[in-house]
């Protein structure tokens, strides 16, 4: 009776000739209702296209998100501290959900959540402290298979007694950016550089990227504006 709303919003959403008890016994009640909390995300939408699968309905690209998240104990590894590769992923994923769950907001909590497992399958790797962050964050969306991978991980303390992950507020300053990059006043792209770098290391990598540097090509720059992890201005 609790699930009925959501199995019924499912039906509206996918068709009436869709069966809620069929579509939950195929997929998982967790699947479905968590394509009902997140189904109608226009943020959701844009990552599950982005997943394998991606142009399956909502409830069956859910599906594929839980079996990824459960899969990713295939590729775990001791650890303790979030590696530098995840680093900000995983704190911007704490701070969206909790805030998000604080206001009602449970679509953009899964969208969010489902950006995190797509990076974390770009780095291939994930330690422990990774995998109980994800997997606490999820537990409030699929409680009982959150509870089943952090059993079976033999993760510590009994689940029951976890804390709520916090974040890192540090963590959140990216330190590489991709920088807008004007010559003679004009966008002709970006280049990657860190937040640190100087001017002076900018325009040289500038100048050692083909598809900038030849506007730069038999010209003499007279001047040079950089408005620091805003803009840059080469002026000839």
């Amino acid at each position: 009776e609790e699930n009925k709303d959501l199995l019924d919003k499912m039906k509206n959403i996918l068709g009436d000739e869709v069966s809620s008890v069929k579509l939950t016994d195929k997929l998982g009640s967790h699947a479905v209702c968590l394509s009902a909390e997140g189904y109608v995300s226009l943020e959701m939408a844009k990552v599950l296209s982005q997943m394998p699968g991606g142009n399956d309905n909502g409830v069956k690209a859910c599906n594929k998100f839980l079996n990824r998240v459960w899969g990713m104990q295939e590729f775990l590894s001791d650890g303790e501290e979030i590696s530098k590769e995840l680093k900000y992923a995983i704190n911007y994923a704490v701070k969206k959900v909790t805030s998000d769950i604080e206001e009602i907001k449970f679509n953009t909590a899964v969208s969010t959540l489902m950006t995190l497992c797509n990076e974390i399958y770009k780095v291939g790797k994930i330690n422990k402290k990774e995998y109980q962050t994800l997997v606490l964050l999820v537990s409030p969306f699929a409680p009982h298979i959150a509870e089943e991978i952090w059993e079976r991980c033999k993760f510590e303390p009994e689940f029951k007694n976890a804390s709520w992950p916090t974040f890192d507020e540090s963590a959140l300053v990216k330190d590489v950016i991709n920088l807008p990059v004007q010559i003679n006043g004009k966008m002709r792209g970006t280049i990657e550089v860190g937040t640190e770098e100087s001017q002076e290391a900018i325009v040289e990598k500038i100048k050692n990227e083909p598809s900038l540097s030849k506007y730069l090509e038999n010209s003499v720059i007279k001047k040079i504006i950089l408005v620091p992890n805003r803009i840059i201005n080469i002026i000839c």
